[in-house]
């Protein structure tokens, strides 16, 4: 598994060693108040640990934005004040931008971003123009910031603009639903109830076209499981084609459907209808 970075919580022990922190800081004159603080930052004002970083106000809110108070402040190397923490609260699921600018364009600095953990959720260095940088939040909380001067001979007076958004998918509109405008043309629909079931239609019998006609000319009689199979007078030299189908004239919701086509008539499957009315009536229209 990738390891974490966890910012803003070393010590200068751990880097110098107890006897280089003492004679570090007592050639720089700093004395006891330096005790625990790297050299660069010898003479913050206490805001160069994450644990004692400033609070940034909320300023107000408007829809799912929050914002925050401006931050204008500085970070100068040399002078043993190189470190700067904050911190914002958020209220939920988000996104949290920091707008910020860099006045030394040429200040090797940067701004950091972790989450109540100390988990470094972004970084950026100094470009040298007005910028921004954002990273979601998953839940509500504290989210700290760093701003630094990273090495010797670096100093830059910087200003910084927070703000956090709602996600969309945590966004409750409550806006009610509305109904679509009825156009002035549109007249309301009355739907008749009937008091009973209503009967079955009959199927309508196609529209007769002569062209289309044609005669059963054989029968083989189906089962309650096999379809009735019938030769029909007409084949390829007519334009008959394999799946064609049509209309048994004289048998409401008697259909066919052509299964072989020879050279001057074809054969067609009918499913569900007696065998007896197909007898009666030999008339077919194809559609």
């Amino acid at each position: 598994m990738a390891s974490r970075e966890v910012v803003g919580v070393g010590r200068v022990g751990a880097v110098l060693g107890a006897a280089g922190m003492l004679a570090a800081l007592l050639e720089l004159g700093c004395g006891p108040p330096c005790k625990d603080a790297p050299v660069e930052d010898c003479v913050s004002e206490g805001n160069h640990l994450r644990e004692d970083a400033d609070p940034i106000a909320v300023r107000g809110t408007t829809g799912n934005t929050v914002d925050y108070d401006l931050l204008t402040s500085s970070v100068n190397f040399d002078e043993h004040d190189a470190t700067d923490w904050v911190t914002v609260k958020v209220p939920g699921e988000g996104t949290l931008t920091v707008e910020y600018n860099w006045d030394n364009i040429r200040c090797k600095c940067s701004l950091v971003i972790t989450d109540e953990l100390g988990y470094k959720l972004d970084s950026v260095t100094n470009k040298g123009k007005r910028a921004s940088i954002s990273v979601p939040t998953k839940t509500g909380g504290q989210y700290f910031i760093r701003f630094k001067a990273d090495v010797e001979g670096n100093k830059s007076v910087y200003s910084a603009k927070f703000s956090w958004e709602r996600a969309m998918a945590a966004v409750d509109t409550g806006t009610p639903a509305t109904a679509a405008p009825v156009a002035k043309d549109d007249k309301p629909k009355v739907i008749h109830h009937s008091s009973g079931p209503k009967e079955p239609k009959e199927p309508k019998e196609p529209v007769e076209d002569e062209s289309k006609k044609a005669k059963i000319t054989k029968l083989v009689p189906g089962t309650d499981t096999d379809p009735s199979v019938v030769t029909i007078n007409r084949g390829s030299a007519d334009g008959i084609k394999e799946g064609m189908g049509g209309t048994v004239l004289g048998v409401p919701g008697a259909r066919f459907k052509v299964k072989k086509v020879f050279g001057s008539s074809c054969e067609a499957h009918i499913k569900g209808v007696a065998p007896d009315k197909l007898k009666a009536h030999t008339s077919v229209q194809f559609d």
